[in-house]
């Protein structure tokens, strides 16, 4: 791992295990011990709901990618020769943590939307994993298969793609060869993501004991 933005990506598959067996917690047993009703009795609207457990994972997500990010600065940072290379590793962080962001706003309101379809905590956590997981392969056939746009856009399949194709589009990174042009693309996808997927979670809720 050579920048804050790959660590991200490598440590995707571990985000992916933490959001199972975390979204399930904030949206799955709720619905199943049917005490939203409890809940929204008091002043508190569905859409503060939803949007606190929006926060609260997205923020889960930041802390667990971004405080590794800290350490790995402050360890370089007694390496660096002169205020110039402090400043880069600085803006280097940032970028990072940026990127961090991007990719818990994404990855958090897919997880959430997914385990608001169910009560049940061990059917939401593999439907969290299924979505994330099942669309790689697919990705990875429109890759090799497609040629021109469709390899550009293969990535648009699977949300954690989305995301590294907005690293790729945002920091330059070696790897924007394999989204060409298309960043805005993704960037535009990974924006529309998050919308679609809080939509779905307030229409849902919004339903819920009505």
């Amino acid at each position: 791992v050579s920048t804050y933005p790959e660590f991200v990506d490598t440590m995707g598959f571990l985000v992916i295990l933490l959001l199972a067996a975390v979204a399930p917690e904030l949206v799955s047993r709720d619905l199943r011990a049917r005490v939203l009703s409890l809940y929204f009795a008091r002043p508190v609207r569905r859409d503060d709901y939803v949007l606190t457990k929006y926060a609260a994972l997205t923020t889960a997500v930041f802390l667990v990618l971004g405080g590794p990010q800290l350490v790995m600065f402050l360890g370089a940072a007694f390496e660096v020769d002169g205020v110039g290379e402090f400043r880069r590793a600085l803006t280097d962080l940032l970028g990072g943590w940026i990127y961090t962001v991007i990719f818990a706003l994404v990855m958090s309101a897919v997880a959430l939307m997914v385990a608001s379809f169910t009560g049940r905590r061990a059917f939401a956590a593999g439907g969290i994993v299924a979505v994330f997981m099942v669309t790689i392969p697919v990705s990875a056939v429109l890759f090799e298969l497609g040629s021109g746009l469709v390899r550009e856009l293969s990535g648009l399949v699977n949300p954690g793609f989305t995301v590294s194709g907005v690293g790729w589009w945002l920091f330059d990174h070696e790897d924007a060869s394999y989204v060409g042009g298309t960043g805005p693309i993704y960037a535009a996808a990974a924006v529309a993501l998050i919308v679609v997927c809080l939509a779905v979670l307030l229409a849902r809720f919004r339903r819920v004991e009505q």
